[in-house]
């Protein structure tokens, strides 16, 4: 199968139709025999290139023999996209002339098609795959076979050099018809530079940049002509462009982003054609945001702000102005609460059940910790003999930690993650002088600091928040408060 890797490369026009004969002869022959049609559909062929029947028969026999793959390890392509589709249109009828679709045909086709760039799963292909086995069964004509396979082409869709067409008004024609497919251009190298989804002549859906190396530049998705938004890597991207250092606070960000949209705006209005839709400034601002946090460049003072602004996290089930950032363990509900007691006990269960005695007071904090939380809510002194506080803690140890935890815990509002980290950072400084106050340095020991270490870390980046020293003195001091506010 080595003479059909195929790339895109100038060459003669005379190596082109030699290509593209040995290509019939392959897929003729690859059910074990050519058949008085198929040889007839070739000769046709050859004769409309003007190949002479002496030339043609040298090829078969370099084929046969071997030396015609050892020489031409590459298949050049065909002079247009439309030549490369009607050579795959003539493959598709050949595989069928003798009467029935072989399963090697099939697998050839597959291989060109992949090779020029139309990949193994299209009408074409699947058409064949479709029919293969009532046609194998039923006698149809010629005739009844091309009308069926015209009849799949024409539904398929195309890819097309814009080069290939033109535009009229904001519409792209190809050959006279507004175009429905995938347009696309190239870099001087010969590697695709941008694909553009069309329909009806409008860009509608992905459209896709190219790096001349073919790694991906930037993603963009249009409705009806009009750009609506990008995927999340080229948000990424952009931030990097636009925050080249750590950290930055919400003015700092604000202030640039509204710049590249007045840009953006300004831009467009001096058009003719308009390229940006209204819901695009929103979707961009949103993207962005979103990038900012996940690539940790907001400042802590900034991921306060923006929790406390966020109107999605505002709901009945979360603070009030009472339970607001000046106090601790307020406004939880049951299910955060639940959610965080999985998730402190069972992500932390390793390090906890090595037990360093009487001074081991971690799981207790962790029950403390919940405690608080479901006083506070209840606005009980006490859950001594409480009924629903024990049901609670003993539903809790029989879950288990699943996605649905992980939710829970990622919608709450920045002042309970932030709490949540503070009883991780707690549960992990007491490992610490626990390890240290038993006098083992082994290796065991070493790997039960690691990991309460990992876990804080993890969390911190799960939660995009990564509270300096003094927001967790902080912290400590408000939950000291607490702790001696619910003690009197």
């Amino acid at each position: 199968m080595g003479i059909f890797n195929f790339f895109k490369k100038e060459d003669s026009v005379k190596k082109q139709k030699k290509q593209y004969l040995a290509n019939l002869f392959y897929l003729a022959i690859s059910d074990g025999e050519i058949h008085e049609l198929e040889q007839k559909k070739i000769n046709e062929i050859r004769e409309g290139m003007g190949v002479t029947e002496s030339e043609y028969n040298d090829l078969i026999s370099s084929i046969m023999d071997g030396s015609y793959a050892k020489k031409n390890n590459e298949i050049m392509s065909p002079s247009s996209d439309d030549e490369a589709w009607e050579h795959l249109q003539d493959l598709a009828v050949l595989a069928s002339l003798d009467g029935k679709i072989d399963d090697n045909e099939i697998e050839v086709l597959k291989g060109i098609s992949d090779a020029m760039g139309y990949g193994q799963n299209n009408k074409l292909i699947n058409g064949l795959e479709a029919v293969k086995e009532t046609f194998n069964s039923t006698d149809v004509n010629v005739k009844e076979i091309k009308e069926k396979f015209d009849g799949i082409l024409e539904e398929d869709e195309k890819r097309i050099n814009w080069e290939e067409m033109e535009d009229v008004g904001i519409i792209t024609h190809y050959k006279g018809k507004p175009f429905t497919g995938i347009a696309f251009s190239l870099h001087e190298n010969g590697n695709v530079a941008e694909e553009m989804e069309m329909l009806d002549g409008l860009k509608h859906g992905e459209q896709v940049l190219y790096n001349e190396d073919s790694s991906v530049d930037e993603v963009s998705c249009y409705e009806n002509d009009l750009r609506i938004g990008h995927d999340e890597n080229t948000y990424c991207k952009k931030i990097n462009e636009l925050f080249e250092d750590d950290k930055y606070d919400l003015k700092e960000f604000l202030i640039k982003i509204n710049l590249l949209i007045f840009l953006y705006k300004s831009e467009d209005e001096g058009r003719d054609i308009k390229q940006y839709s209204e819901s695009y400034y929103d979707a961009l601002t949103s993207g962005l945001t979103k990038s900012m946090r996940k690539l940790n460049k907001f400042s802590a003072k900034a991921m306060k702000e923006i929790y406390k602004d966020d109107v999605t996290l505002q709901t009945d089930n979360f603070a009030t102005e009472e339970t607001s950032q000046s106090s601790f363990a307020k406004g939880w509900i049951l299910n955060e609460m639940k959610s965080a007691f999985l998730f402190t006990t069972l992500s932390t269960s390793d390090a906890l059940k090595v037990n360093f005695g009487v001074d081991d007071l971690r799981r207790a904090t962790i029950i403390e910790f919940i405690q608080m939380c479901y006083k506070n809510t209840y606005q009980i002194n006490s859950i001594e003999n409480n009924l629903e506080w024990h049901n609670f803690i003993h539903n809790a140890l029989n879950e288990k930690l699943t996605k649905d935890v992980l939710s829970v815990l990622m919608d709450m509002q920045f002042n309970k993650k932030l709490e949540l980290l503070f009883l991780l950072k707690t549960l992990t400084n007491a490992t610490i002088e626990l390890v240290k106050k038993s006098g083992k340095n082994n290796e065991e020991m070493n790997s039960i600091i690691s990991h309460m270490n990992d876990i804080l870390s993890n969390t911190e980046k799960m939660f995009q928040i990564f509270p300096s020293k003094a927001e967790y003195d902080d912290v400590y001091n408000k939950y000291c408060d607490e702790d001696d506010r619910q003690n009197k």
